[in-house]
């Protein structure tokens, strides 16, 4: 018994080992291709403003998934890369909760 549990004991070890190392290639490989960190298709932001306070602090982390535009709906928290360079820095990522879904333009 005690020898099944030391073997199962360094099984998850490993596992967790294993998981780490896959976590932080991901995200070097990521940062170094110029790419949002991402890892088992999400990806991962510190919050840096009080934009979205109090709801999400700042140093909070913010995890998020893709989705098609049509799922978004009003109240939802989204995060986006800028393309807009009337409002703020082109390519920042900004998290901000959905106020109006309005189709403009098509």
């Amino acid at each position: 018994m005690k020898k099944t549990l030391k073997i199962i004991g360094k099984v998850i070890s490993w596992s967790f080992t294993a998981l780490a190392a896959y976590v932080f290639i991901s995200v070097i490989i990521c940062i170094f291709m110029g790419k949002l960190p991402t890892v088992f298709n999400r990806n991962y932001f510190i919050v840096q403003t009080e934009s979205m306070s109090p709801t999400i602090t700042t140093e909070e982390l913010v995890i998020s998934k893709q989705c098609d535009i049509e799922d978004i709906n009003e109240q939802d928290i989204i995060t986006f890369t800028c393309i807009d360079e009337t409002q703020v820095i082109v390519g920042q990522v900004i998290t901000h909760r959905v106020v109006k879904v309005e189709e403009i333009d098509g």
